[in-house]
């Protein structure tokens, strides 16, 4: 397990550019391996894959290559914000339906 210190640090201090990490240790949602941009000209999203991949902003390195399972954590993605409003919604509104039924 990668001590709490040592990320910390790595995450407050500035990186040089031409620094690497070994990607064995992150979690595939982790790495970016390609970008997107909209070009105004033409109205579309032009996606293009990266010649190097980069860390997503808030990588935390948590995969123990070659040791124990228990080793390597699995953190649970966190639901979007706009994903958990429209989920929240919709459960009311079932709810709400259900309970029309009910008194019908």
């Amino acid at each position: 397990m990668w001590p709490r210190d040592l990320i910390e640090t790595l995450a407050l201090r500035p990186h040089d550019v031409d620094e690497k990490v070994c990607e064995l240790h992150f979690q595939n949602n982790d790495i970016q391996r390609e970008t997107e941009c909209y070009d105004e000209k033409t109205g579309k999203k032009i996606t293009v894959s990266l010649k190097r991949p980069r860390l997503q902003d808030g990588a935390i390195p948590s995969q123990q290559p070659n040791c124990p399972e228990y080793l390597s954590s699995s953190r649970p993605t966190r639901e979007n914000v706009d994903q958990r409003r429209e989920r929240i919604d919709n459960d009311n509104l079932r709810r709400a339906i259900a309970q029309l039924y009910q008194q019908i």
